[in-house]
């Protein structure tokens, strides 16, 4: 993580002399941390943004943190087909990402996470209760395992449209909200959201 920081911040080093100066240069203080943390949450757009990013990273913990011992004593799945199981959900982060940030070109960012995070919470949530109800096939029957990956596979290409665009959203978030009060925050509204993860995972 660190190297890809150093190379991030090496690589794009040239842009400096382009990039917008602040209307004013306030010192550094202790005081001020506060202040800004108030002003960024006075942004309706970014509470709505942290509540949503929370409340997914905390769905998403939940389901990570659930997985194996739903496979195991749930779906009563062996040792082998739990780890089928998670490459299944690996795939469907690697194939998910690059398609829907492709999407963004037609597509509002907002759009995009929200039909992640529902694709993500149905297709979590679908093939347990359908088991529950007794509508699910049977433990021997044929399509028992592929109907779990293929639920699998579908939510974690939810899970990967609620992380491909977070980003981004919040780079226009932080746009507007210079627009509207002339000071630049990155800082604050990136360091929330690191905040919302560290967050989720505790919880």
């Amino acid at each position: 993580g660190g190297l890809l920081i150093l190379l991030s911040g090496v690589g794009t080093h040239h842009r400096i002399p382009w990039l917008i100066r602040p209307r004013e240069v306030v010192p550094f203080s202790v005081g001020r941390v506060p202040a800004e943390m108030r002003e960024a949450l006075a942004n309706r757009n970014f509470r709505f943004f942290f509540l949503a990013i929370l409340a997914f990273l905390v769905t998403r913990g939940f389901a990570d943190g659930l997985g194996i011992f739903m496979g195991t004593y749930f779906w009563r799945l062996d040792s082998e087909h739990v780890f089928q199981a998670t490459a299944v959900a690996l795939v469907g982060i690697v194939i998910g990402t690059p398609f829907w940030a492709g999407l963004v070109r037609w597509y509002e960012k907002r759009t995009i996470f929200m039909a992640g995070v529902i694709s993500l919470g149905v297709f979590s949530a679908v093939a347990p209760l359908l088991k529950i109800l007794g509508y699910f096939p049977a433990h021997d029957d044929p399509a028992y395992l592929p109907l779990i990956y293929g639920a699998l596979l579908v939510s974690s290409l939810g899970a990967a449209g609620a992380v491909a665009v977070p980003g981004a959203m919040l780079a226009d978030v932080a746009d507007e909200h210079e627009l509207r009060t002339g000071h630049r925050q990155e800082g604050s509204f990136f360091g929330a959201l690191y905040f919302s993860g560290q967050a989720a995972a505790g919880m």
